[in-house]
């Protein structure tokens, strides 16, 4: 897991944010009330599982 975050942190991504993603790598979906530039830089790189913004969707 911490391999994980690591690549996920060196793709720019936050560390705690790429070690919370690293944990989730059994989830099909994360919801995130993070900042959108979290979800678009996992997007960005393809990575899974896909973080959502509820906000951008409920607005």
């Amino acid at each position: 897991m911490v391999q994980k975050a690591i690549l996920f942190a060196k793709a720019g991504i936050e560390f705690t944010d790429a070690f919370h993603l690293a944990s989730y790598q059994n989830c099909n979906l994360v919801y995130s009330f993070d900042d959108k530039g979290f979800a678009k830089k996992v997007a960005k790189n393809q990575f899974l599982p896909s973080v959502i913004i509820p906000s951008e969707y409920y607005v």
